[in-house]
């Protein structure tokens, strides 16, 4: 054999013998991908009523400004997070910051919202109106731990909770 062949050869050895298992005789294999990783197992935990609002961090899924149903694409990703005191987040290109506060029967009242005023091509009509419509929101309701609806008579907002990006979704939960 040549010098060649024999490094080639070792380094083939080598290479195999660092894929092999711990365990004599076996391979290592990878888990089997679920279909949907947006699944959760189990019923929605319910809403809680102290901190619910808080307690996650949400992505918008519908969008209703004026009683028109405004289109989000599976690469929108606006966002909110609640802290106690400030709503942050996304709306698509540009962030924005908020103070709200919390009242009896679900009131909410969102106050001197600003954001950044990056211009990103095809996107400010529908940030405006999100603006529009989170700024005037009046109400929440959270029929479940994942679901917040934030509610003005401008539209609706409709989040779903999030979770290192992927949306939170449980057995039966409507998508």
């Amino acid at each position: 054999m040549t010098k060649k062949w024999m490094v080639i050869m070792a380094m083939a050895g080598l290479f195999f013998m660092a894929c092999k298992n711990d365990k004599q005789g076996e391979t290592a294999q990878m888990p089997a991908a679920s279909q949907d990783s947006t699944i959760q197992t189990g019923p929605p935990p319910p809403a809680n009523e102290l901190g619910a609002l808080e307690a996650q961090r949400w992505r918008l899924t519908r969008f209703v400004a004026e009683g028109a149903t405004v289109q989000l694409p599976d690469s929108a990703h606006l966002t909110a997070v609640f802290d106690g005191t400030f709503v942050t987040g996304s709306a698509g290109c540009n962030d924005y910051r908020a103070s709200y506060t919390k009242g009896a029967d679900n009131s909410l009242q969102i106050d001197s919202l600003s954001h950044s005023s990056r211009m990103c091509k095809g996107l400010k009509g529908r940030e405006d109106k999100y603006f529009f419509v989170l700024g005037e929101a009046g109400s929440y309701v959270m029929p479940d731990s994942f679901t917040l609806e934030l509610k003005s008579g401008k539209g609706l907002l409709t989040y779903r909770a999030v979770e290192n990006g992927v949306i939170k979704y449980y057995p039966g939960a409507k998508k």
